[in-house]
């Protein structure tokens, strides 16, 4: 069964602010490009663990290759330039809701960095238009 938040205002938001709060790994109340990249890189990782090596080697043990990080880096690059408008070297809230709400192809990626790469699975739902 998909994971799906449902289509409330105030469900989006909660699914923002997660989001949010998962990239800003620093807890300064921004998104550094550093920190979207450790993001990608720590996903990559993960898709590893679970697709490639089927779990059964440590995750601390599974390494990047350097293709991998600089498509990773390539890939944070991208979506950080796509969002960051106001202060530089760091996305705010603003500019991260705006985004999900407003690209759909920001939000498919954001939403593969929280729930790796299952698809079916919606967690930025917007509210039902009327």
């Amino acid at each position: 069964m998909a994971m799906q938040y449902m289509s409330t205002s105030s469900s989006l938001l909660d699914a923002i602010d997660t989001a949010f709060a998962s990239f800003d790994l620093n807890n300064d109340g921004g998104i550094s490009r550093e920190e979207l990249r450790a993001v990608f890189r720590s996903q990559k990782r993960m898709n590893k663990y679970i697709h490639v090596f089927k779990r059964q080697k440590p995750l601390q043990e599974i390494n990047l290759d350097p293709r991998e990080t600089v498509d990773c880096h390539d890939n944070a690059d991208k979506c950080f330039d796509k969002v960051n408008k106001a202060i530089p070297e760091k996305i705010t809230k603003e500019e991260f809701k705006a985004a999900v709400e407003s690209d759909a192809e920001l939000r498919a990626e954001f939403q593969k960095l929280l729930l790796g790469a299952s698809e079916g699975k919606e967690i930025f739902s917007s509210p039902a238009k009327k």
